[in-house]
């Protein structure tokens, strides 16, 4: 009766009107903030970190310390293991420090 060639599917239609809009960039950006929560939670040590930005390839972090800094990049493999896990794809980690 109906060819399935000429409709789409809801989520299909909404992803392409929110990626036009821009809201699915921030969208996006948010589940990376809670998935880095997550990731917090199994590495107390970068307590006080966050994500600064995300723009699907590159993640920045600001920590609050060199120390926190070099922890952080001491355990960059695993930071990103872990959030690829959580199904996101980064391709470089930047991390910075916290300003006041």
């Amino acid at each position: 009766m109906f060819k399935k060639s000429n409709f789409s599917t809801l989520g299909s239609m909404l992803s392409g009107r929110l990626s036009g809009m821009g809201i699915k960039k921030g969208i996006d950006a948010g589940r990376m903030v809670d998935a880095y929560k997550k990731i917090i939670e199994e590495m107390p040590e970068l307590e006080g970190s966050r994500v600064v930005s995300w723009d699907g390839k590159i993640l920045l972090l600001a920590v609050e310390s060199g120390l926190q800094r070099q922890e952080a990049m001491f355990k960059r493999k695993k930071i990103l293991a872990r959030i690829k896990q959580l199904g996101f794809e980064v391709k470089e980690l930047r991390i910075g420090f916290l300003t006041a």
